[in-house]
């Protein structure tokens, strides 16, 4: 986050995503709890402004690997690491003034 204390111009959002696993609602609930934590914490214990920075829970609507392909993975732990690929956290720059 250093870097965005010397980038005040920027504001970003925290993208969370979930693997397909789950129904659409739990997983659209629990991405939006991941981003909303990493928000709270980068306010309240970095000191990020509030205003320069938002949250979006994405679900599993960006999926990396698709289900086709996790299908095809040979054994259980290849299956795991193709939905761990699609469990993540993204930080995009949405706008510079």
């Amino acid at each position: 986050m250093l870097f965005y204390k010397r980038n005040p111009n920027l504001t970003v959002e925290i993208g969370s995503h979930t693997d397909s696993r789950g129904t659409e609602k739990m997983n659209n609930n629990l991405s939006s709890m991941r981003a909303r934590n990493i928000w709270n914490y980068l306010v309240k214990e970095i000191g990020i402004d509030s205003t320069k920075i938002k949250y979006r829970g994405y679900g599993s609507s960006q999926l990396i690997n698709k289900d086709e392909q996790i299908l095809k993975a040979k054994t259980k732990l290849e299956k795991e690491i193709l939905h761990s690929v699609n469990r993540r956290t993204e930080l995009k720059v949405i706008e510079i003034k």
